[in-house]
């Protein structure tokens, strides 16, 4: 974990916030614990401040909801950034050694998520941007298309977006698509062949974790690894159910699991 640039661009208010701003439509949430940092950016700004307020930096008596695990996790992510920098320690082998496990990668490979740089849903505006991030050395690209899109035609727009970065990657970089629910599985499916032709290397939120029928008839119908759960946040849910190929992610917003590895399963 990188502590943010002191500069204008992080600015620590007297609720115990650091607010970074990101783009237009982003704004991190920061919470700092001696020299550690950790994230509350998945909750309203105002909770994370009322939370901090009413319980302070103690994790104890922190709510058992969503708005309340994210708030514990950020300060139990800030709390070991900061153990770690004092046993002059990457975060992964402080982390490894108290679990009693290897640090599993020391290189962790990233992709450019283009959609909130995204102002324009324009065809020609999102392969600008896919080009840009080739261009600055990604070989993974990701963006949300059926984002901000609605009335007659969306899925069709939502697609050529799709289809219009697909173009300006190439066909050797890997391009992921987050559905973000936004479509029906009945949608999903009747596109299945739009949806196969983009070669995904991973199709996000198509349909809901706890509805697994309908993970059966996306992954039968569409040629790429299905992804979901990022809105998981207790341990008994954190598995991911058998038609997710690709990965349920146990980390980032599902802080309230503690120290959980990213639940990952392959194709046979």
């Amino acid at each position: 974990m990188t502590a943010p640039i002191a500069d204008t661009s992080a600015r620590k208010s007297a609720d115990g916030l650091v607010r970074v701003p990101v783009t237009t439509r982003t704004t991190w949430l920061l919470v700092q614990q001696g020299r550690g940092w950790g994230e509350l950016s998945d909750i309203p700004e105002a909770e994370a401040a009322r939370l901090l307020a009413a319980h302070g930096c103690a994790r104890e008596g922190l709510p058992d909801t969503f708005e309340g695990r994210t708030v514990a996790g950020g300060l139990a992510t800030a709390e070991a950034d900061a153990a770690a920098r004092a046993a002059g320690l990457p975060l992964a082998d402080w982390l490894a050694a108290r679990i009693g496990r290897p640090v599993q990668r020391r290189v962790i490979p990233l992709y450019a998520n283009i959609n909130r740089a995204l102002t324009a849903r324009t065809p020609q505006a999102a392969a600008a941007l896919a080009r840009e991030a080739v261009a600055a050395g990604h070989t993974t690209v990701k963006i949300a298309p059926f984002d901000g899109l609605t009335g007659p035609g969306r899925i069709e727009r939502g697609l050529e977006l799709a289809h219009a970065v697909r173009e300006a990657i190439g066909s050797e970089a890997e391009l992921l698509l987050d559905a973000h629910h936004l479509l029906s599985v009945a949608e999903v499916i009747a596109h299945a062949r739009v949806f196969t032709e983009l070669r995904l290397g991973r199709l996000e939120d198509s349909a809901r974790l706890d509805d697994v029928p309908g993970l059966h008839r996306v992954r039968d119908a569409i040629d790429a690894p299905l992804a979901g759960g990022e809105v998981r946040w207790r341990a008994a849910t954190a598995s991911p159910p058998e038609p997710l190929t690709a990965a349920a992610y146990a980390l980032g917003p599902a802080p309230g699991l503690g120290i959980t590895p990213l639940t990952e399963r392959r194709p046979a």
